[in-house]
């Protein structure tokens, strides 16, 4: 109980870690799961995955930054992706020591595809052959809002690590009713 106890007062004593004015640069990587209507076929995944880079700055207790990622995954045979470019603002609620509570919201353009596979048949040299051939069943752009919190971890050096979840009311033509992601990541100051 008394190593609890000083741990919390070591925590404590650390300066509130919301940081000085820096621009930086991040990394996550950003799971997405996709709320997807009756109407949607049974062959697309629910969940995707992928790499998110973005570019941001910040001052005291808030930051805005521009991002760009793709998440995408095969489900029998049939794959679904999206590529998001972000901007988003985020304000932090220090709760001590490395710990912020960060709330944020922002814009989202995503372009999502999904494409099937097809096998072909042909002849090369007198040999019967077959290839995939992958054949495009749904894509389209969609502008959305964005919103969603989450936890920041702020240590020495200019490093932060971060874990947020956010809701986008992501359409898919009519056949989805909106998406949440969840992003862990770190960012690291560039000045």
């Amino acid at each position: 109980m008394k190593a609890y106890f000083l741990l919390a007062m070591a925590f404590s004593l650390l300066p509130l870690s919301a940081a000085q004015a820096a621009i930086y640069a991040g990394a996550d990587l950003a799971v997405d799961s996709t709320d997807l209507k009756n109407s949607a076929s049974d062959l697309y995944p629910e969940s995707t995955i992928g790499p998110d880079v973005h570019l941001g700055y910040h001052e005291n207790s808030w930051a805005v930054e521009l991002g760009y990622g793709t998440t995408h995954k095969a489900f029998q045979e049939t794959e679904l992706r999206f590529n998001r470019l972000t901007g988003d603002g985020l304000v932090y609620v220090p709760l001590g020591g490395f710990l912020n509570f960060l709330v944020t919201a922002g814009m989202s353009e995503t372009n999502f595809g999904a494409s099937t596979f097809q096998h072909k048949s042909y002849q090369q040299a007198g040999i019967d052959k077959t290839t995939r051939v992958a054949t495009t069943v749904l894509n389209g752009d969609e502008l959305d809002w964005r919103a969603g919190t989450g936890l920041s971890f702020s240590f020495g050096g200019g490093y932060e690590f971060h874990v947020i979840g956010r809701y986008e009311p992501l359409t898919m033509k009519g056949l989805s009713n909106y998406a949440l992601s969840m992003d862990t990541g770190f960012n690291i100051d560039l000045n």
